[in-house]
Formats: structure tokens, C-alpha cells, sequence
């Protein structure tokens, strides 16, 4: 059960890699194919590169930013090259803007990990609470058990002691009788 679990979980990470990568690879090939002189559409498509930038930290941690930094970046070094003599404003822009991107990713995943992280340790926190939840409800049962053991062990030694008393002066009376010390006037009495 726990290997299909891991499994689920490979195939998962190993799609979510797969569709970052392509994600990348659309926006680049967008990026390059749009004509030199519609600028503003060119910095739409660099900007896209923030989100399977982004995506990759949240998903697979710093280290998927940094690998799909490196692929939208050797991508982009291609768009680059071949702007470079003709717009080299735009170049030298998209050059400098390309690493807050990638920067970026990589936060995210850094936070995601620390996410993680913490939601895990509240996990194992949760878990150990619940056991000593269990543990004390089970004394407080057991303590209110003895309780009421002890109250009935109160009640009987109160119930042993009045009931001993008038016996003990039963069993005086007619040891009295039985031995004949007794005048005529204390055998009635007793």
C-alpha cells in the first residue's frame, strides 16, 4: 500500500516536472517567435516566465526553481542572441530583468520547503497530543474508578461499623444473660 502511495507520488512529481518544463519551452518558443518590433508583446512573455518560475519552487522546492531557471534561461540566452545587434536596449532590459525572475522561483520554494516543514512538525505535534490526550483520558477514567471504589469502600466500612455496634451490645447482653450475672430487672432490659 505505502509503495503504490510513493509510486502516486513519483508519477505525480515526475508530471508536474514534465508540465512545468513544457510550460517553459511554450512561453519561450512564443517569446521568440513574436516579431522584433512588438515590444510590449515581448515583455508579456518574459513576464510569463514568472509563473512556471513560481510554480517549480512551490511544487518541487528551490531546487526545481533553480532547474527550471536553468531551462527558461538557456532558452532565453537563444531569444537573446538573436535580438541582441537589433534591439539591444530590449536585450540588455530582458538580460537584467531574467534573474529577479529566477530569483523569485527560488524563494518560493524556499518558503514552500519551510511551509512543509512546519506543516510536518505540527503534523507530528498533533499526533503526540492525541496520544497523551488518550493517555490522560484513560487516567482521569481510572482515577474516577478509584474514586468511586474508594467512596464505596467508605460506604461499606460506615455500613460494617453501625451495624457492629448494636451487635456488640446484642452479643454483651446475651453474654450477660447467657452466664446468669444478671439481676431480674437487667433481664428484662436485656
Amino acid at each position: 500500500m505505502a509503495i503504490q502511495g510513493s509510486r502516486r507520488v513519483q508519477v505525480r512529481f515526475g508530471l508536474s516536472a514534465l508540465l512545468i518544463a513544457a510550460s517553459i519551452v511554450l512561453v519561450a518558443l512564443a517569446h521568440t517567435l513574436v516579431p522584433d518590433g512588438a515590444v510590449q508583446v515581448h515583455n508579456f512573455f518574459q513576464h510569463l516566465y514568472f509563473l512556471p518560475l513560481i510554480v517549480a519552487g512551490i511544487r518541487h522546492g528551490w531546487q526545481g526553481a533553480v532547474w527550471a531557471s536553468l531551462l527558461a534561461g538557456s532558452l532565453q540566452v537563444l531569444y537573446l542572441v538573436r535580438i541582441w545587434d537589433a534591439q539591444p536596449y530590449l536585450a540588455h532590459d530582458q538580460l537584467l530583468e531574467f534573474p529577479m525572475f529566477c530569483l523569485a522561483g527560488v524563494v518560493s520554494g524556499l518558503l514552500s520547503e519551510q511551509e512543509r516543514r512546519q506543516r510536518k512538525n505540527l503534523e507530528s505535534t498533533k499526533a503526540r497530543l492525541e496520544a497523551v490526550l488518550d493517555e490522560l483520558s484513560k487516567s482521569v477514567e481510572s482515577v474516577k474508578r478509584s474514586a468511586r471504589l474508594s467512596a464505596a469502600g467508605q460506604l461499606a466500612a460506615g455500613l460494617a461499623h453501625e451495624i457492629r455496634n448494636p451487635l456488640a451490645s446484642l452479643t454483651g447482653a446475651a453474654g450477660l444473660m447467657k452466664r446468669g450475672h444478671v439481676s431480674e430487672e437487667q433481664m428484662g432490659e436485656c
